[in-house]
């Protein structure tokens, strides 16, 4: 499967300890969504086509910023804390994301996560 669009990445690397206590309490939240649509196929590797599928996300309660799965790693069993980005900005066609060290960029798919939790601003 040919990816339609280009969207650009910005990283802006963190120490560990930025990760706020609410951000890795939405991580534990996310993995163990994750596992339950694992168990349903909801979220996975797709061998035929060599492509994961299924991300994930949550917002952060500032309405700012919001963390989510990586890219391309739906199919990988369990997540560390480098394989959830927090993306704080989507302008000009550029998701803006921080990670720890060694962090794994958000999917292309961030930016449609980024305009619901736009839309869907308090």
């Amino acid at each position: 499967m040919s990816e339609l669009r280009r969207i650009n990445i910005a990283q802006q690397v963190i120490e560990e300890d930025s990760y706020t206590p609410e951000v890795r309490r939405k991580i534990e939240e996310l993995c163990h969504i994750r596992k339950l649509l694992k168990e349903f196929n909801a979220i996975g590797y797709d061998c035929d086509h060599d492509e994961h599928y299924g991300n994930l996300s949550a917002r952060v309660s500032n309405n700012e910023e919001f963390i989510c799965t990586a890219t391309q790693t739906s199919g990988y069993n369990k997540l560390e804390i480098t394989y959830f980005p927090i993306v704080f900005n989507f302008i000009n066609n550029t998701i803006q994301w921080k990670s720890v060290r060694g962090g794994k960029e958000p999917s292309v798919e961030a930016s449609t996560h980024d305009g619901f939790y736009q839309v869907t601003k308090e």
